[in-house]
């Protein structure tokens, strides 16, 4: 009897109380089983994560009713889609598997091949299920990062999956069915409707696949809260320098992406330059004048977390005569911290 206890094991998390910032009126039970096998884990999660609350509700409501969609996170580099995930599954305690996909990844990489194995006096060929129907079957959380790179067959494969049904892997026969907490999120720079020319892997997808997801738009985290969360991690940089960095890093985001409208960007309004300062762009910025006693400039200090990584002409165009940067940030670049905070 103890066997079978602990067989179905299962965990009871209270959303309320598990995710406060979500200002959740009643309570919002949900049971994660904890007999998963030894190969599926939960997720670590950045200790500094902080997602948009908005984000947060609308990926733990659809996390809890599916209603047999899968879930579409777009938005561009650094914004926290991967992290979402890392995060709720971290919290909640439900394992999770993550696959990159590639415009070259075929199904075979979704779900699996045969392999050869030594067993005692001989070679045995066995069938190693990959990410996503090893997920399917175990009942876990799989993430497929860089999904609008997808080629047309491939996400094709993909549709039984998307929908949470039954899925037959081609090799074997064997029909894999979704477990009691299989979720795929699929997360990507686009929605995958349009081209995007900061994004020149991504391909517009199929509307057939499409229409098996809900989506969630993700964006830079307002400069109000990035300062927060900087200032936290680096609590002796002062708050002139802070907001230097951020008004750097919005213009370089506007000039790649395009100023934002509404929940979106207008992409027809870009700079014509791709150079896109993230959160963790940020962070080693700011390392960086740590690093160096704050008697670095500021653009030193960015020369080595970014600028040096850019091609000659985008560099031309954000640091040259008239350039990006220099109009946004004046002489601040040319200066230390110590200096703009008047030490």
């Amino acid at each position: 009897m103890n066997n079978v206890q602990n067989i179905n094991a299962r965990n009871k998390v209270n959303l309320k109380a598990m995710f406060p910032e979500c200002g959740f009126k009643k309570d919002i039970v949900i049971e994660i089983p904890t007999n998963f096998p030894s190969h599926l884990q939960v997720p670590s999660c950045d200790p500094h994560y902080q997602p948009d609350t908005d984000v947060l509700i609308n990926a733990l409501m659809w996390l809890v009713r599916p209603n047999g969609r899968s879930i579409w996170c777009f938005g561009p580099p650094g914004t926290g889609k991967t992290e979402l995930w890392h995060f709720i599954c971290s919290r909640i305690g439900l394992p999770m598997l993550v696959l990159s996909a590639t415009p070259d990844t075929q199904t075979d990489k979704l779900q699996g091949k045969f392999v050869l194995r030594n067993k005692g006096d001989g070679v045995e060929t066995e069938f190693d299920l990959a990410a996503v129907a090893d997920a399917m079957k175990h009942g876990v959380f799989c993430l497929l990062d860089e999904g609008d790179k997808l080629g047309p067959d491939t996400a094709a494969s993909l549709h039984r999956v998307a929908e949470m049904k039954p899925w037959l892997i081609e090799d074997t026969k064997e029909v894999v069915h979704p477990g009691e907490w299989f979720r795929l999120a699929v997360c990507a720079n686009t929605n995958g409707r349009e081209a995007n020319p900061a994004f020149p892997s991504s391909r517009v997808q199929d509307d057939a696949f499409l229409d098996r997801f809900n989506f969630i738009t993700f964006d830079y985290l307002k400069p109000s809260k990035e300062s927060e969360i900087i200032a936290k991690g680096f609590p002796m940089l002062g708050m002139t320098t802070i907001s230097t960095m951020l008004t750097v890093a919005n213009a370089l985001r506007d000039a790649t992406l395009g100023p934002k409208v509404g929940r979106r960007r207008d992409a027809s309004r870009t700079n014509g330059v791709t150079a896109l300062l993230t959160f963790r762009g940020l962070k080693s910025w700011a390392d960086q004048m740590v690093k160096r006693g704050f008697e670095a400039t500021l653009e030193d200090c960015l020369e080595t977390a970014f600028l040096a990584g850019l091609d000659s002409q985008t560099y031309v165009a954000l640091m040259g005569d008239g350039g990006i940067l220099r109009k946004v940030a004046g002489d601040a670049l040319s200066k230390t911290p110590k200096q703009l905070e008047g030490k």
